[in-house]
């Protein structure tokens, strides 16, 4: 045994939805974060509208994230989550002591993204308060 862990990091519907569980059998609980959605069109496309179904769009797109994204994705994991386990998954959740060691060991990967922009900061907060959300 090398102590070597094999790894990749899905969202939950993301595993689910490749059947990952096949090969993989137990998810560690961590970390725990927020899944963003998020809507993707081409700028070239996006200019050939009118101004008016532009802002209809956009304004949708905004809509959906602040007032159907959180439950939406909340049922959606659910249901993942009890396909995987009827599948023979297993959570672990990790320790405490586990915790500190991963948050000491990424902490100055943190401390540099931070650093890496004048808004990194403001994005940061942006996806923690998201993530709160989603708790």
């Amino acid at each position: 045994m090398q102590g070597v862990i094999d790894d990749v990091a899905f969202d939950v519907t993301f595993f689910n939805g490749f059947a990952m569980y096949e090969s993989a059998s137990y998810v560690l609980m961590a970390p725990k974060g927020a899944v963003a959605n998020t809507f993707v069109v081409s700028k070239k496309w996006m200019d050939t509208l009118p101004a008016d179904l532009q802002e209809l769009i956009l304004t949708t797109a905004k809509d959906i994230v602040e007032n159907l994204q959180y439950d939406y994705l909340g049922q959606i994991q659910d249901k993942s989550w009890e396909n995987m386990k009827a599948n023979g998954v297993e959570q672990l959740e990790p320790s405490a002591e586990f915790l500190a060691v991963m948050r000491q060991a990424s902490q100055t990967v943190h401390d540099k993204y931070l650093g890496t922009d004048p808004q990194a900061k403001e994005i940061y907060n942006d996806l923690k308060e998201w993530a709160e959300k989603t708790k």
